[in-house]
């Protein structure tokens, strides 16, 4: 697959833990997780965005944004046409008090374990493995997917 110099968005994600869990936002009839975050908004800095996505997502929590953990950059086809994004992800310690609800029809949010067999429908793809193999290191990887 000939990729584009340029990915279509940049987006930041939250690593949030809970044991020997990760919180996603499962997308409902798609069978694929992504991990709480979102697009960054025109000139909109990455700390930012990151804390912009979480109030809008997480409501009744308060959290502490951490480490930046590095980027992943994602392409797939879909119907035919090439998308691309660059993904930031922070560690973040999230209190929560209750359960997290999901604003947006179709989507829930779900603690995931990532031995379980669905974390295979987390995406991008190679987060699973980062996740379980590198503690500490900063990433900087892209996946590609068909």
């Amino acid at each position: 697959m000939t990729m584009p110099s340029s990915y279509n968005s940049i987006s930041v994600r939250a690593i949030i833990r809970r044991g020997d869990t990760v919180l996603v936002e499962w997308l409902e009839g798609k069978g694929i997780a992504f991990l709480p975050g979102g697009t960054v908004e025109g000139e909109e800095n990455l700390l930012d965005a990151v804390r912009r996505e979480l109030c809008e997502e997480v409501q009744g929590a308060t959290f502490v944004i951490g480490s930046y953990r590095g980027s992943i950059g994602h392409w797939w086809k879909r119907e035919g046409e090439l998308h691309g994004c660059l993904n930031h992800f922070y560690d973040v310690e999230l209190d929560l008090h209750g359960d997290v609800v999901a604003r947006e029809k179709g989507r829930c949010f779900r603690w995931l374990s990532l031995g379980d067999k669905e974390a295979s429908s987390l995406q991008p793809p190679r987060l699973k493995s980062l996740l379980l193999e590198s503690q500490g290191f900063l990433w900087n990887y892209v996946d590609v997917s068909e």
